[in-house]
C-alpha cells in the first residue's frame, strides 16, 4: 500500500530524517512511535503531501503522495485540528463532501455517535465528539489510507476506548492505517506492526510483541510468602531485589524452568504462598531502552 525508499529531509543544518526504508502491507494498523523531536510529524507530513522530501522515494499504490490525496486514495486526521466556532457538524460534512461532489455523508455523522450533535456548533462539542468529527471527515471520500496523528490525546478513558473500538472497525472494513501515538497501551493494542522513530532513523520495526519478546532475560518473577523467608540460590533465576510490598523479585532467562524451581522451594518447604506473577518488560520499557541505546551510540 505504500513504499518508502530513503527518505530524507532537512531544515537547515538540522537533519531530521536520515534515509527512511518502510513498507506498509494492505488492512495493517501500522503503529508510528518516536520521542519528541524523532521526526514522526515530518515523515508522516511528507507521506500525506503536506511536505517535501529532500531525497528518496514515496510511492502509495502507485501514486506520489500529492496525486493520492487527489485522488481520495489518503484519509487523515491530524494532531491539531479545528474549525470555525460556529461551523456545526452537519455544515462541515457539508462543505468536505461538495469539495469532492459526493452526497453529503450524514451516516458518517451517526456512525460515529454525532446525529443529535449534526446542528450544534463546533465550540460547543466536547473534546470527543470533535475527535470523532475529525475522523468522520477524514472518511468521507472513503480513502483506501488513513493517517491518525494522536488520534485520542486529551480524550477522557471513556471517549477514547469509544474511539478505539472505532479505529478495530475500520479495519475490519479493509482500511489500512498509519497511526502515531505516544499512547504505548493504544499502540500494543490496535497495531499490527510498529516502527520505532529515533533520531531520523527506524530503529525498530516488527509485531509489539515481536520487538518485547527479542530481549532475553527480561521476565520478573515477583513472590509474596506470608512470613519471611530466607531464599536459597536458584540455579534458573537470579534475586533482583525486594518491593516495599514485600514481593521479592527474581529475573530469569527461561521462565517455565525459573518459576519451577521457585514453586518446588514453596512447595518442598511448606511455605504459605500469598502472591505470585509474572511481569514481562512492556512495549514502553523497550521504547525507553531503544531510545537509550541511540543516546549512547
Amino acid at each position: 500500500m505504500i513504499k518508502v525508499e530513503g527518505l530524507h529531509k532537512s531544515y537547515g543544518a538540522n537533519h531530521v530524517l536520515r534515509g527512511i526504508d518502510l513498507a506498509l502491507e494492505k488492512n495493517e494498523i501500522f503503529g508510528l512511535l518516536g520521542p519528541n523531536g524523532a521526526g514522526k510529524t515530518t515523515m508522516l507530513e511528507i507521506m500525506e503531501g503536506l511536505r517535501t522530501r529532500e531525497e528518496g522515494h514515496i510511492d502509495i499504490m502507485g501514486h506520489t503522495p500529492a496525486e493520492a490525496v487527489r485522488k481520495g486514495i489518503l484519509g487523515v486526521q491530524l494532531q491539531s485540528s479545528s474549525l470555525p466556532e460556529v461551523m456545526t457538524p452537519l455544515d462541515a460534512m457539508t462543505l468536505f463532501c461538495r469539495w469532492r461532489n459526493q452526497e453529503v455523508r450524514t451516516d458518517l455523522l451517526s456512525r460515529f455517535g454525532l446525529e443529535k450533535e449534526m446542528k450544534k456548533p463546533y465550540k460547543h462539542l466536547s473534546m470527543g465528539q470533535k475527535r470523532r468529527l475529525h475522523l468522520a471527515l477524514a472518511l468521507a471520500h472513503e480513502p483506501g489510507i488513513l493517517f491518525l496523528d494522536e488520534p485520542t490525546a486529551g480524550l477522557d478513558v471513556e471517549a477514547r476506548v469509544a474511539l478505539h473500538e472505532d479505529i478495530k472497525n475500520m479495519k475490519k472494513k479493509g482500511l489500512t492505517m498509519v497511526l502515531a501515538s505516544h499512547d504505548m497501551a493504544e499502540v500494543e493494542s490496535l497495531c499490527d506492526r510498529v516502527g520505532i522513530l529515533v533520531s531520523g532513523r527506524i530503529k525498530k520495526i516488527g509485531s509489539p510483541r515481536a520487538i518485547v519478546d527479542e530481549v532475553a532475560g527480561e521476565t520478573i518473577i515477583r513472590v509474596k510468602l506470608a512470613t519471611p523467608h530466607e531464599w536459597p540460590v536458584f540455579t534458573h533465576a537470579e534475586r533482583h531485589g525486594e518491593s516495599a510490598e514485600g514481593h521479592v523479585e527474581w529475573q530469569t532467562e527461561d521462565a517455565l524452568e525459573g518459576l519451577l524451581e521457585i514453586l518446588g522451594h514453596i512447595k518442598k518447604n511448606d511455605l504459605a504462598l500469598l502472591d505470585i506473577t509474572l511481569k514481562k518488560q512492556t512495549l514502553e520499557e523497550r521504547f525507553i531502552a531503544i531510545a537509550k541505546e541511540d543516546d549512547a551510540e
